[in-house]
């Protein structure tokens, strides 16, 4: 049964392949979907054709054979039967936790290099499997321990910005605490990000960080954005800026 497979960008700039038919080059991702959880499967050039090229008037068997000289698959004989050995299955493809454990003996080279069957355990083969809410046993970077950082700091609750932040661009504390809480109230909380996102936005059009946050707070909007007010003149703010802090987060969101 054809299982999904990961195609990488490589597959596409891989010299060696390159020296291969546009054909072989189709036959070899092809044998990926077809290839058990250890990278192999029957050697049955008929069958193959029939699973990937039914379509198309094209013969497998010479397609495997460039495949073979240039090193991407092994061909080999067991008991009178013939398997075919993807190269490197597993350092391109993470299979599905749920496969069933390959039922075909390895190439007997493979044997003497360390490349026999791992032991049968609860759990299939080289793949843990995934925790729920975890890891996608598909993707091949979710067994990265650096993408899994990366994912871990993706999924972490973004930093929030607090009141000194506000009161050191000139808010009053009580201001500085209604903003904060008025942000909590519409869903939009004030992070890190939103807080410069605003200063950027109140530069924008003119306006001191504490003006553009009293505009937000009286009209009740999630944000705020320059095109919101365009042509528009500031209100007095119940707390002049003081001190050029203004002047600071126009430069800084420059």
């Amino acid at each position: 049964m054809p299982r999904a497979r990961n195609l990488k960008p490589g597959f596409f700039s891989n010299e060696d392949l390159a020296e291969c038919t546009p054909w072989a080059r189709l036959c070899f991702a092809g044998l990926w979907t077809l290839a058990d959880r250890e990278g192999r499967l029957e050697d049955r050039p008929k069958r193959i054709k029939g699973e990937l090229f039914r379509f198309d008037t094209v013969d497998v068997e010479p397609l495997l054979g460039e495949l073979e000289r240039f090193g991407f698959v092994v061909r080999y004989q067991i008991d009178g039967e013939r398997f075919i050995q993807v190269s490197k299955f597993l350092e391109h493809q993470t299979p599905h936790y749920s496969e069933k454990p390959s039922v075909i003996k390895p190439a007997p080279l493979q044997e003497s290099d360390g490349h026999d069957d791992p032991p049968k355990t609860k759990n299939t083969p080289r793949v843990e499997p995934p925790l729920r809410g975890g890891r996608n046993p598909l993707n091949p970077d979710s067994l990265n321990p650096e993408s899994g950082e990366k994912t871990a700091r993706k999924r972490a609750h973004p930093a929030l910005a607090g009141a000194d932040v506000l009161v050191a661009a000139g808010f009053d504390a009580q201001t500085a605490a209604d903003f904060i809480a008025h942000k909590a109230g519409v869903k939009a909380p004030l992070t890190e990000r939103a807080w410069a996102d605003h200063c950027r936005e109140a530069a924008k059009a003119g306006w001191s960080p504490l003006q553009a946050a009293e505009k937000v707070m009286a009209k009740g909007w999630k944000g705020f954005e320059a095109k919101y007010v365009a042509g528009e003149s500031p209100a007095a703010s119940r707390r002049p800026d003081s001190g050029g802090v203004t002047d600071l987060f126009r430069r800084g969101a420059a």
